[in-house]
């Protein structure tokens, strides 16, 4: 398993612990901001040359940053890091992971949690945070996975 994250020290532990509990399975840490396109794509890049393909990507990075308030409160810099993690991230990960993905023929498995909006205060930046992906990506995944025959 690849795991990714901004925070270094807190994936290489949780690699370490993997590794603890299991003593058969390979765990590697990879430093990754999502908002950063060569960040994601090389994040991928390491499965695949590591086991020669990538079956599943749990593409489900994001923040809810402390000063996400109303449209009236919210800095512009504030939506732009929480787009560029929170959608941007999603999307590149989509971008990779399915290019991955097509060069062994697997499907992709998008994971987004279901009841986020439903735990979360409602604001401009986290409603389009909570509608971007699914709305923006969802017709590109639904071109790429195979359809049932009818």
């Amino acid at each position: 398993v690849v795991l990714a994250d901004l925070n270094e020290a807190v994936i290489t532990k949780a690699a370490e612990a993997i590794r603890a509990k299991y003593p058969t399975s390979e765990a590697i840490a990879i430093k990754c901001d999502v908002s950063k396109e060569s960040d994601v794509e090389s994040m991928i890049n390491t499965a695949v040359d590591k086991w020669g393909r990538l079956d599943v990507l749990f593409n489900n990075a994001g923040i809810m940053h402390a000063k996400d308030g109303g449209a009236d409160e919210t800095e512009e810099k504030i939506w732009d890091l929480t787009q560029a993690i929170n959608v941007k991230g999603v999307w590149y990960g989509c971008k990779h992971g399915i290019a991955a993905m097509r060069k062994v023929g697997y499907p992709v498995i998008q994971v987004v949690d279901p009841k986020a909006d439903r735990r979360t205060k409602r604001t401009p930046v986290k409603a389009s945070e909570l509608e971007g992906p699914s709305s923006t990506l969802r017709p590109s995944l639904r071109s790429w996975v195979p359809q049932p025959r009818r």
